[in-house]
């Protein structure tokens, strides 16, 4: 009897044992230990390089926390402070886990050409290039090479006997090929081969995914593409039939129809830092909603919480659309201070006195979104006897550039302007006039490290005076 008590008593440590072994093995460091910290993160992304406008792939990212004993981890409920590729340059992101922070770059590319190809044979008159037979080669602006599918196609009805052109469209870039038409045929039968899955409610069948042949009198065949659709759309939820019709011939096929429904939501953050007691603006998120189709839409009656900045460092702010959540983050800092480590700067002077203007831009804004440049004094002469007849004067002009018109969004913005050697601070002051003509009050300057700083509300011309005290 003690010899088995003995023996279960040993299998019951045993067991005791492998459980607290299996558990401990199954979660996280910092879920196993409150006591021990992560000391600092370590990021890996898959892509050296990324197309402007596309955001990151979280699948590609690889986020591993290092712990004070000496142990990591791989952890996937981090926020990113951003993650959209806005500039053709190189994009900084941030990476916070648990109060510590890790950046990694991605190379913003665009399309330079595209090479198209057709692989197919003849298309009878009325027919259309099947999409399937083009071949699409993109070239980035980094040397690499993408093959895609996803490009749009004009003037892909063929219309004559002979050689017809295509026109492939890609990333704003295109190319041609030449299909050749034959005389069109009298179709005995059609036939339809569907092999998608299901769709949405109010979504199209993807061509790509249909197969239509036409048997013609002379026996021959033909894959079709100009065909119609009735009903065009999905309409129904469950088993929907749908007939396609070409020269007078129809056939029909079968489509499992489902309701639309959010997928997923992602969040770009695209304002700057925000000082303590400051809210993030609505207007510098923007979210993208996924739907189960694949389509994408841009919304704004979303809601965020946690938006408003209560300490120094870094904070996830979340939003929620329909129930369905993502988070961002963004910088606290102290109030008054503007991050200007992302900025415009260019060099003002009249001539006699030179200084330097400073706009301080979102994290993720590239600095070419802005131009400046030197006014001369004769065309302000007018403004400043309106202003202050006595003073001396610097006028320059802040534009924005063609291609980011939506930073015109992102106003206000902070001015940062230095002082010439020969103005003393104490007797400076900065004006906006928006047509040289008539001016706006003096701004509300204040003195920041020795430079005199304000808030501009719209690009346009500025000007630093000085009248001596």
């Amino acid at each position: 009897m003690k010899h088995n008590r003995n023996k279960l008593s040993i299998l019951m440590t045993a067991t005791i044992f492998f459980m607290a072994f299996f558990f401990v093995g199954m979660f996280p460091k910092d879920r196993v230990s409150a006591s021990t910290s992560v000391s600092y993160l370590t990021v890996e992304y898959a892509e050296s390089s990324q197309v402007v406008g596309t955001t990151i792939d979280t699948d590609k990212l690889t986020v591993t926390a290092y712990y004070e004993d000496n142990s990591s981890y791989v952890v996937t409920d981090y926020s990113l402070a951003n993650n959209k590729i806005l500039k053709a340059e190189e994009n900084v992101f941030t990476v916070v886990y648990l109060g510590k922070v890790a950046q990694f770059s991605v190379f913003g590319k665009t399309v330079s050409s595209i090479s198209a190809f057709y692989t197919g044979g003849e298309v009878t008159v009325g027919n259309s290039v099947d999409v399937r037979l083009v071949e699409c080669m993109v070239s980035y602006s980094d040397g690499s090479m993408e093959k895609v599918t996803d490009f749009t196609v004009s003037g892909g009805v063929i219309t004559k006997i002979g050689s017809n052109t295509v026109h492939i469209i890609y990333g704003g870039k295109q190319d041609t090929i030449t299909v050749t038409g034959i005389a069109p045929k009298t179709v005995l039968s059609l036939t339809a081969s569907y092999t998608g899955g299901s769709v949405t409610v109010g979504s199209a069948i993807d061509e790509r995914d249909l197969t239509v042949i036409a048997v013609y009198t002379d026996a021959s065949t033909e894959t079709i593409c100009n065909y119609t659709l009735s009903p065009a759309t999905v309409t129904t939820v469950g088993t929907q039939t749908v007939v396609v019709s070409f020269r007078g011939k129809t056939t029909t096929f079968t489509v499992e129809g489902v309701s639309k429904t959010i997928a997923s939501i992602a969040a770009v953050y695209n304002g700057s830092s925000v000082s303590i007691g400051n809210s993030v603006k609505k207007t510098d998120v923007e979210v993208t909603v996924t739907y189960n189709n694949g389509t994408t839409e841009k919304v704004t009656d979303f809601t965020l919480s946690g938006a408003t900045i209560g300490y120094l460092g870094y904070h996830t702010v979340t939003v929620d659309y329909m129930g369905v959540t993502t988070q961002f983050t963004v910088l606290g800092v102290e109030s008054g201070a503007t991050d200007f480590s992302n900025q415009f700067s260019m060099k003002i002077s009249n001539g006699k006195a030179s200084a330097t203007a400073a706009i301080a831009l979102p994290s993720n804004v590239s600095n070419l979104s802005l131009t400046g440049k030197n006014v001369d004094a004769a065309q302000v002469k007018g403004v400043m006897r309106k202003a202050d007849k006595n003073a001396v004067y610097i006028a320059f002009e802040i534009s924005v550039t063609e291609d980011y018109d939506f930073l015109e969004d992102h106003f206000p913005l902070t001015l940062q302007v230095t002082i010439p050697s020969q103005y003393k601070i104490g007797g400076c002051s900065i004006y906006y006039t928006p047509n040289r003509k008539s001016v706006i009050a003096s701004m509300n300057t204040e003195v920041v490290d020795g430079k005199l700083q304000c808030t501009i509300y719209k690009a346009g011309t500025y000007i630093l005076a000085y009248s001596a005290q």
